[in-house]
């Protein structure tokens, strides 16, 4: 007796299977010699990883609106947690000095939203200006404060075109383009000219021996 398919049996499912993989539609409305229940639940469970992917991907970096870039862990500031500001108030920005972490605002402001871009830039809308790490030339070192300059400018001995790109790792960490280097707080905080309100200093340290709490962000709109 024989058993199994026969080689002409085979054949013809291996090209009804090639059918199924280059044409789904195809796949629903033909039997595929009793295998059509597993392809169909193979290929939902393709589309379901492919829409994973895809809703991480896009809530991961909010790109193109304004937001909070805000560290994940909360620290001292239980209620609020803190963001990258301006120092200053609206109307008084002070856009010459570097930037701080301040507990965040409960809305969106002029000297805490920002926009992270396709391109790696964070900008700050209200005063069109962009994070840049201060550095030498194209380079930078751990501890190096951040500034804010104008998006995509290069002067002499200080090229902004590495130095103003970031990359949001899978950890909430962000680094410098084609660098080690990653956006910090400080470890310590002080209050403002209010005793409601703490800032802390923000900074670029080595992404392999920074402290996690201190250095991972999130892209978030605050709630109103």
């Amino acid at each position: 007796m024989t058993t199994g398919w026969s080689d002409k049996g085979r054949h013809q499912a291996g090209k009804a299977q090639t059918r199924a993989l280059s044409s789904p539609s195809w796949l629903f409305k033909t039997p595929i010699i009793g295998h059509t229940f597993i392809m169909k639940k193979l290929f939902t469970a393709l589309v379901i990883i492919v829409s994973v992917g895809t809703d991480v991907a896009m809530s991961s970096a909010s790109q193109g609106s304004q937001v909070h870039l805000r560290l994940l862990d909360r620290l001292d500031r239980p209620e609020d947690g803190y963001c990258v500001d301006i120092l200053g108030t609206p109307g008084h920005l002070r856009i010459d000095v570097p930037l701080f972490a301040h507990n965040c605002k409960p809305s969106l402001t002029s000297d805490s939203a920002v926009v992270f871009t396709s391109d790696g830039f964070i900008k700050f809308p209200a005063v069109d200006r962009c994070l840049t790490v201060a550095g030498v030339n194209s380079g930078a070192l751990p501890g190096a404060s951040i500034l804010l300059r104008k998006c995509n400018e290069t002067v002499p001995f200080f090229e902004t075109l590495i130095l103003q790109r970031f990359t949001h790792q899978k950890d909430g960490s962000l680094s410098v383009l084609g660098s080690k280097l990653c956006l910090t707080v400080g470890g310590q905080s002080a209050a403002t000219y209010s005793p409601f309100h703490r800032w802390r200093t923000l900074f670029v340290a080595d992404c392999s021996t920074v402290e996690p709490t201190l250095s991972q962000w999130e892209f978030v709109v605050p709630r109103q």
